[in-house]
């Protein structure tokens, strides 16, 4: 067993951590985002740990980030002078403004880049009017602001929409990225997000929702998820039906 020590730079400020790993791995860099936390119904944490000071809690956080890719951002508050909780960002994400200002936290984010937009086919469970003007191509034509048709995929109400999204290639499937409408956005909702490759489903995320007009939502998945189609289903609830509606959808690879 050897240490290395892994240096994050925040804003001039410049946190050393002496990590103890068993296997080569390869370093995160993080940076101050902002002072604050994001908002509750902006993230879903994958983990969480307390420690007795900042560096002491962001250890323990970066311990468990050095192993899943889904690890982005790292919040850490001060609960009391003796007590710092860490919490890893996550499976799904808002982007944009989501935050809170809360005193004693920072949040502070990788600078990985998304690389090339894999998504390249659009296929819908049903279509919402006869005229395939709201088809499943509409969420991947680039236009990630919409309203109406032609720039929007939409479904005919029903229990289980969903909406296929074919790869470019096979790959280990890193981001999600769906852009929801500009109005309705709340039926956003019960959506989970599926990769497929060699007819293996595996879940890369659920939103619980509801998502609001314009949102910008991202789910990363867990290691070693590897497929070339990405499913968007929305589950409707007993007795009802429901429509999925999105602008667009993205797929990134891991660098």
């Amino acid at each position: 067993m050897h240490k290395t020590t892994m240096i994050l730079k925040c804003a001039g400020l410049v946190f050393a951590i002496q990590q103890a790993i068993s296997q080569q791995c390869s370093p995160k860099e993080f940076h101050l985002k902002f002072n604050g936390k994001l908002s509750v119904d902006g993230y879903q944490t994958i983990f969480s740990a307390n420690g007795t000071s900042f560096g002491n809690a962001m250890h323990k956080c970066i311990n468990f980030c050095y192993e899943d890719q889904r690890c982005i951002g790292v919040e850490v508050c001060e609960l009391n002078p003796e007590l710092f909780k860490c919490r890893v960002c996550c499976e799904w994400m808002k982007l944009g403004n989501h935050t809170e200002t809360q005193p004693g936290c920072k949040y502070l984010e990788t600078i990985d880049e998304n690389g090339e937009n894999l998504a390249v086919t659009g296929e819908l469970s049903t279509i919402f009017d006869e005229e395939n003007l709201f088809n499943g191509s509409n969420a991947v034509d680039g236009v990630t602001s919409c309203n109406i048709a032609p720039s929007m995929a939409a479904n005919e109400s029903e229990k289980a929409s969903w909406l296929r999204i074919g790869l470019k290639e096979k790959v280990r499937v890193w981001k999600v990225l769906l852009y929801n409408r500009q109005s309705y956005g709340d039926r956003l909702h019960d959506v989970s997000v599926n990769v497929t490759g060699n007819e293996i489903n595996h879940l890369c995320g659920f939103y619980p929702g509801p998502g609001g007009n314009g949102d910008q939502l991202l789910f990363l998945c867990k290691n070693g998820i590897i497929g070339d189609t990405v499913t968007i289903t929305i589950q409707a609830k007993e007795g009802q039906t429901e429509i999925l509606n999105l602008c667009e959808v993205e797929v990134f690879a891991h660098p």
